[in-house]
């Protein structure tokens, strides 16, 4: 049996210039496999978490065999001690485990995750990349109350991930051209997209919109918007909504009218957490009225739980799950989560995190459970743009 021969954990640094933790383990013939997450929760020292891994996790991994349910082993036993250390370093852990088990059995790991979790057998195929243009609300020094405004790519072929990734790159920097001449900065917020002070939403939106035009492509044809709302900060908690650049409170039911207007101008394909979790009457109208027109996503909604997810099976609200594996404590318990609303026929967004290392896990998780999205950040910062490179990787090898 092949055993991991040794590990070591070690703290690196993540996108934001904060303290991440890596793990490398070495397997027979010097063979090392790698792995990195961001810790998340900033009250956890890194130094106390690796010296309770030394402790208790590295003497349990030193002598597990590895085989192809090993991932599988290694997530239960992670539940049991899941009170050691925070989330993420749960899910290192499970990451690092199942890329050694692909390593030792010479598989691409895409392939070890759909076959070892029991994902039905797959043509592969890619997830359709949101490209985050504006950052705004928490992600970003800016005055946009919205989270994300995205530029979404229109094609339903799923064998050109790498000319949408291209198509997106020429509209970024057609974007910055265009807020230089403006008079606008263009330092890029938290995902990599730009983070200047807006005269209103709208203007981010036609600012999008022109710089498609100008960098050759037709809007409503080649692309169309995306919004992630980020609602939750936004709601007074009273039924209404607060938007300070737009200096407007809005009700729930009008905040509907809103997004339809926008479905209609401004070719809005994709609506992320338009409304607060709580605001179940508004989310259930929201849902009826535009399901069947617009990718409706739920983060915060769902927040990676199987429980709210089944909640909402029952209230009718959305019709896409986003999964942040910030929020999972294993791969395991990811995958689930997304086998669960493929079967109730929700679309999967697989989203990255407010702080990310360079570790490309998303991309391949994408591809071993035919994720319809994958939300990785902007065109810029090597941390989001290192999962758009495995993709385009996965792309290449798919086609040899």
């Amino acid at each position: 049996m092949t055993k991991i021969r040794k590990i070591s954990f070690y703290q690196i640094y993540n996108g934001s210039g904060r303290p991440a933790l890596a793990v490398k383990l070495w397997l027979k013939d010097d063979i090392k496999v790698f792995a990195s997450r961001s810790l998340g929760v900033h009250k956890f020292k890194i130094e106390e978490v690796v010296n309770k891994l030394k402790e208790v996790a590295v003497p349990w991994l030193l002598d597990l065999d590895l085989e192809i349910d090993s991932g599988l082993t290694c997530d239960m036993w992670l539940q049991d001690h899941q009170d050691k250390w925070p989330l993420s370093v749960s899910l290192l852990i499970s990451l690092a485990v199942n890329r050694a088990v692909a390593k030792t059995n010479n598989t691409e790991f895409y392939e070890h995750l759909n076959k070892a979790y029991g994902l039905k057998e797959a043509i592969y195929v890619l997830p359709t990349p949101l490209f985050n243009m504006f950052n705004g609300g928490a992600h970003a020094d800016t005055n946009l109350d919205f989270e994300e405004f995205l530029l979404v790519p229109l094609s339903k072929n799923q064998k050109d991930f790498a000319q949408k990734v291209s198509d997106a790159v020429m509209v970024y920097h057609e974007l910055g051209k265009e807020l230089k001449t403006a008079g606008f900065d263009t330092d890029v917020g938290i995902f990599g997209g730009y983070a200047p002070d807006m005269v209103s939403s709208i203007q981010a939106i036609e600012l999008i919109m022109s710089a498609c035009q100008e960098a050759g492509f037709t809007w409503t044809k080649d692309f169309g918007l995306g919004v992630d709302v980020g609602a939750k900060h936004l709601s007074s908690g009273r039924g209404n909504y607060l938007f300070k650049l737009d200096h407007s409170q809005i009700t729930g039911t009008n905040l509907l009218q809103v997004y339809e207007d926008w479905r209609r101008d401004y070719h809005l394909v994709y609506l992320e957490d338009p409304l607060a979790p709580s605001d179940n009457t508004n989310w259930r109208a929201l849902t009826q009225e535009l399901g069947d027109k617009v990718v409706l996503a739920g983060d915060e909604l769902f927040a990676g739980s199987e429980a709210k997810f089944r909640q909402n099976l029952k209230d009718l609200s959305a019709n896409t799950v986003v999964v942040k594996l910030s929020q999972m404590a294993s791969l395991g318990e990811a995958i689930a989560l997304i086998k669960l609303a493929h079967e109730h026929n929700y679309q999967i967004v697989l989203a990255s995190d407010d702080e990310e290392t360079e570790d490309n896990l998303l991309a391949d998780l994408a591809v071993a459970t035919s994720a319809e999205y994958i939300k990785a950040g902007s065109l810029a910062r090597s941390e989001r743009v290192a999962k758009l490179n495995r993709l385009i990787e996965i792309e290449q090898d798919l086609a040899s």
